[in-house]
């Protein structure tokens, strides 16, 4: 009677692990939408009021009408952030709302066992064998027209490094890379 039981139960374990995970991503809080607004910009130096996230921060820049820019908190002063844009700036002026961007969290997939941080703030881009032979932006972005990533996991960017004394040494190359371009 009870083999019958683990038989039945066998089956059913990834999905409540997938469950559990799913429970865990909608019980996490929501920050409070917040924005603010571009007071200055100087060479690539951008100054937003009212804004208060964490240095490392992606944020968009709007202008009414034009597409967004991309920018990282960079640094603070009082209640004013310091970004860097990471696309062009051209067409933006003071009063353009600055908003925290949302970060990278893969959809949710059956055998995942942690649900990704979802809160704003530290730069989160996808990670994994997915990845391979995509070309995507410095956010992560498919840039390739081949659809949504899979087999990517969201991971920090700032990661501890590792001790390169403490690791084995490299004794062989395996990596080879190729190069192809064409003149115009």
């Amino acid at each position: 009677m009870a083999t019958d039981q683990a038989q039945i139960d066998a089956p059913i374990a990834p999905l409540k692990a997938m469950l559990r995970v799913g429970r865990e991503r909608v019980n996490q809080p929501l920050p409070l939408h917040s924005h603010g607004t571009l007071t200055r910009l100087t060479g690539l130096v951008l100054e937003a009021s009212g804004l208060r996230v964490p240095v490392g921060s992606q944020c968009h820049l709007q202008m009414p009408g034009a597409e967004p820019v991309l920018a990282e908190v960079v640094g603070f002063a009082g209640d004013r952030a310091f970004l860097m844009p990471a696309g062009d700036i051209q067409g933006l002026s003071c009063g353009a709302t600055v908003t925290p961007a949302e970060p990278f969290a893969p959809p949710l997939r059956w055998g995942d066992t942690e649900a990704p941080t979802l809160a704003t703030g530290m730069l989160r881009l996808p990670m994994g064998d997915g990845l391979l032979g995509r070309v995507v932006n410095s956010q992560g972005i498919p840039l390739d027209h081949a659809g949504a990533l899979h087999n990517v996991v969201a991971e920090p960017l700032d990661r501890e490094p590792i001790n390169a004394m403490e690791r084995a040494p490299v004794r062989e190359s395996w990596i080879r890379v190729r190069v192809r371009s064409t003149a115009c």
